[in-house]
């Protein structure tokens, strides 16, 4: 019976794997401070162009330097555990 219900679970623990690997990688993606540095500027760029509004740069500057604040404090664990 068990050798049954590895066959049965076994597609959905792949997807599971999966996705688990997913959320990893763009979470890795979505907290890295080089990465959100490279946003910041490109934010500027498009301020000092004109494509933005500076309301719209304060928001998603606001928002980068959130981001840029969890980023440093995961890391500075990260590094603690290691």
């Amino acid at each position: 019976m068990l050798i049954i219900d590895d066959l049965l679970l076994a597609p959905f623990r792949g997807l599971f794997f999966i996705f688990k690997e997913i959320h990893k990688r763009a979470e890795e993606e979505f907290y890295d401070e080089e990465h959100i540095i490279n946003q910041m500027r490109s934010l500027q760029t498009s301020l000092q162009l004109g494509d933005i509004t500076e309301e719209e740069y304060d928001r998603a500057e606001e928002d980068l330097v959130e981001r840029l604040r969890i980023a440093r404090e995961r890391n500075a664990e990260r590094s603690e555990e290691v």
